[in-house]
């Protein structure tokens, strides 16, 4: 069974695909566009620690994923580069003055 037949558009790819289409439709309406720059470079930071920390911990088998919605890296991708950077930018946006490790 192929990756087609087997993940293509089942039920947990369009989950990955609703990952990725709402927060950018959020951020695109709701950003701040004075700091965009600020907010840009928080929110790759955060992309390339959230991918590079899942890396690890699939490598080490700390966790794994049973399911391959993308068959060619081994971390969800809409989690770590969509979700949680848009996420981060969002906090940033609304609580600026907020410590940044918490």
């Amino acid at each position: 069974m192929s990756w087609k037949e087997h993940s293509l558009f089942s039920w947990r790819w369009w989950i990955g695909v609703c990952l990725i289409v709402i927060p950018l439709r959020l951020w695109i309406k709701y950003r701040n566009r004075e700091s965009a720059d600020r907010f840009r470079f928080a929110g790759l930071f955060v992309a390339l620690a959230s991918a590079s920390l899942d890396y690890v911990g699939t490598f080490f088998g700390k966790w794994k994923y049973d399911y391959e919605d993308y068959p060619a890296v081994s971390n969800y991708i809409p989690f770590s580069f969509f979700a949680l950077p848009i996420t981060v930018m969002f906090l940033l946006q609304i609580k600026p003055k907020m410590h940044p490790f918490i």
